[in-house]
C-alpha cells in the first residue's frame, strides 16, 4: 500500500496534488491527528536537524532562508489542524 502524503501550500492550507483547496471538515478526526503527528515530526527535522547539517556542510547555507519558510507553513499547517480538532471538541 503506497504511504499516503499531505501538501501544504505557504498559508499552511491542505492542499491536493494539483494545488486544489482541501477543506480540513471533511477529514475524519483520526487522519487529522496523523496529519499533526507528521507535522510535527517534519517541524522536529525541521529546526534541529537541516541546521545542523548546514553547520557541518552537508547542505548549503543559502538553504537556511527556505528552512525558515518551511517552518513556518508547518506551523501555520499545525495551528489549522488543532483549530480544527478544538472545534470539534467543542461540538461534543
Amino acid at each position: 500500500m503506497k504511504k499516503r502524503t499531505y501538501q501544504y501550500n505557504a498559508g499552511g492550507y491542505a492542499v491536493d496534488p494539483s494545488g486544489g483547496f482541501v477543506s480540513l471538515k471533511t477529514e475524519p478526526t483520526e487522519t487529522l491527528r496523523h496529519r499533526k503527528k507528521l507535522l510535527q515530526a517534519d517541524l522536529w527535522r525541521n529546526r534541529r536537524i537541516r541546521p545542523a547539517q548546514v553547520q557541518n556542510g552537508q547542505r548549503p547555507a543559502e538553504e537556511l532562508p527556505e528552512m525558515e519558510q518551511a517552518v513556518v507553513k508547518v506551523m501555520k499547517a499545525i495551528q489549522r489542524i488543532n483549530t480544527e480538532l478544538n472545534h470539534r471538541k467543542g461540538k461534543e
